[in-house]
């Protein structure tokens, strides 16, 4: 059974890796990151 947290953490770095790699790591933004991770700021602190 995978953690909620583990599960949260696994789609942040998805997302970071891919948005990074896709734009670089100076314009991928924490906004981008949670609204394509589909959590709240608060979440991602």
């Amino acid at each position: 059974m995978v953690a909620r947290g583990d599960e949260t953490r696994r789609r942040i770095m998805d997302v970071t890796q891919e948005a990074v790699l896709l734009k670089g790591f100076d314009a991928t933004s924490i906004d981008e990151i949670v609204t394509s991770a589909e959590i709240t700021k608060s979440g991602f602190f």
